[in-house]
């Protein structure tokens, strides 16, 4: 454990130089965004946020999960993306569910819902609702805290784990099953859950949603993002096994294993509910 939260503290400190000498570099030697073809075939503009720089790069953050959803999203599938970004995910769904699916993308800063609006005109998607709007644990209206550095992914409701600038600003905010219910939308088949330390705050007000459809989550637990919410990621895998739900981790060439345990958190994990074992079987380490 105490390994562990000192590798966390180290890739604190070293995001955190990164940041400032990209924030320099932002002040003074701004970029224009390049276009990147991504891996399935859509265009990417790529500007100076951390996932990006890392495409011109030619690498590519969270592989094994886009290696996984490449082949196991469904045409004509309802997919939800919350915390949506510039909407890599985003795209990565709607190609993938085709003209009958649907996805429902959800982004609350103004800054990466006009990337992500950008992303999706240049790709002439039309099976995206974008929405720009926070799901949350009430509906109302919430400060966001938005990075001004590389770290745009890491804007929370909370003020972000950063050492760069922050600013904020005012969004709106809605709980899943008020949204569900509002939309008349009558099934989900996946849920993309990163919402910088939200997640429970989400699925506590999603009991319908859960218990309704059942849809298969993607979840980001990542205990040094949670602390400042009050809780763990065990906390999330909690919630999620009242509903019946079990866990697996990402692993090379699209494979999954179960959730092993040990420290933090600091991953994306597939949660599976009972009922839909059998579409992972293909996908299972033996």
């Amino acid at each position: 454990m105490m390994l562990n939260n000192a590798v966390g503290i180290l890739k604190s400190i070293l995001a955190g130089l990164i940041d400032r000498l990209f924030s320099v570099k932002l002040k003074f030697f701004p970029s224009l965004p390049k276009l990147i073809i991504l891996p399935w075939g859509d265009q990417w503009l790529a500007g100076d946020d951390y996932m990006s720089l890392r495409l011109r790069c030619g690498l590519r953050s969270e592989k094994n999960e886009q290696t996984f959803l490449s082949s196991f999203f469904r045409r004509g599938w309802i997919v939800f993306d919350i915390g949506a970004h510039h909407g890599l995910y985003t795209l990565l769904a709607s190609r993938q569910v085709g003209p009958e699916g649907t996805v429902y993308s959800f982004e609350p800063s103004l800054r990466e819902f006009t990337r992500l609006q950008e992303h999706l005109t240049l790709n002439r998607r039309s099976n995206v609702k974008a929405e720009h709007l926070a799901l949350g644990e009430a509906s109302g209206t919430q400060q966001l805290f938005v990075c001004q550095g590389i770290d745009t992914g890491c804007n929370s409701l909370r003020a972000p784990l950063t050492f760069g600038k922050v600013k904020t600003e005012e969004v709106s905010v809605m709980t899943l099953d008020e949204y569900v219910g509002r939309e008349n939308i009558f099934k989900i088949d996946f849920l993309k859950l990163d919402v910088e330390g939200a997640e429970l705050s989400v699925l506590a007000h999603a009991a319908q949603v859960l218990n309704r459809f059942s849809p298969v989550i993607m979840c980001e637990l990542v205990d040094r993002r949670t602390w400042k919410w009050g809780y763990s990621g065990q906390d999330i895998l909690k919630r999620l096994k009242r509903s019946g739900y079990r866990f697996f981790s990402f692993v090379p060439k699209g494979k999954l294993k179960g959730v092993r345990h040990t420290g933090d958190f600091d991953e994306n994990i597939l949660a599976v509910p009972e009922c839909k074992m059998g579409c992972i079987e293909s996908y299972l380490l033996v």
